[in-house]
């Protein structure tokens, strides 16, 4: 996704604008890219710094700042999408390219109602954020689907209103909660099974090593 948005289309692990950050970065094809207003604000990003003018209209200039453009097509950390098109995971990346992210997201998932009215997107307010935890409060006239910028990996759960609902993998690197109408508070945090598990084995290992390590010690004395 991040390379698709940043217009990168050489093979490779990163991409970033104006240089495609690749082994190919040194062939000057490589270099010319063409980054996405509408897919860089989906990610979250407001502002380019690149020695040329972008193709993309939705990059204007920033009076008095030589380089500097803003994304007119920038998109909040949190917001309300109307109509949501279910599609394969193979399709995602191609239908990212014609749709509008702040109207219209995609799912491989099934909802559990239609939503196909993209003029009933809107914006929610996140409360608090951090790498692990985000709590944000929407109220809405109509369902919808919150689309969270956040990059999507197993181990996201969510509460809506107190009850635990299922985290969908939204546009195809994103999270998303669907919300029925009404004003609603959402809590997501990052716990996976790996950390659940991890941090108990971890502090009965320490504690054990301790032990072999202390009677021994009392042995001697």
């Amino acid at each position: 996704l991040i390379s698709l948005a940043a217009g990168c289309n050489v093979s490779g692990y990163a991409a970033g604008a104006p240089a495609c950050l690749t082994p190919e970065s040194a062939d000057p094809a490589g270099r010319r890219t063409d980054p996405s207003a509408r897919l860089m604000g989906l990610l979250n990003v407001r502002w380019l710094l690149r020695p040329e003018p972008p193709t993309d209209a939705g990059w204007q200039p920033v009076a008095g700042y030589e380089g500097l453009y803003e994304n007119t097509a920038f998109l909040p950390r949190a917001f309300v999408v109307g109509e949501v098109r279910q599609v394969s995971s193979d399709e995602v990346l191609d239908q990212l390219r014609i749709i509008d992210p702040a109207r219209t997201a995609l799912l491989s998932d099934s909802l559990p109602i239609t939503l196909d009215d993209p003029g009933t997107s809107g914006l929610a307010n996140v409360f608090y954020h951090n790498p692990q935890s985000i709590e944000i409060t929407v109220n809405r006239q109509s369902p919808g689907l919150l689309v969270i910028s956040q990059s999507w990996t197993p181990g996201w759960q969510a509460r809506l209103d107190g009850s635990s609902v299922p985290v969908y993998r939204v546009d195809h690197a994103l999270l998303g909660v669907y919300l029925p109408e009404g004003s609603h508070r959402v809590l997501l945090d990052y716990n996976p099974r790996s950390w659940r598990w991890g941090w108990p084995v971890s502090v009965l290992t320490l504690l054990g090593t301790a032990v072999v390590n202390f009677l021994p010690r009392r042995k001697r004395e």
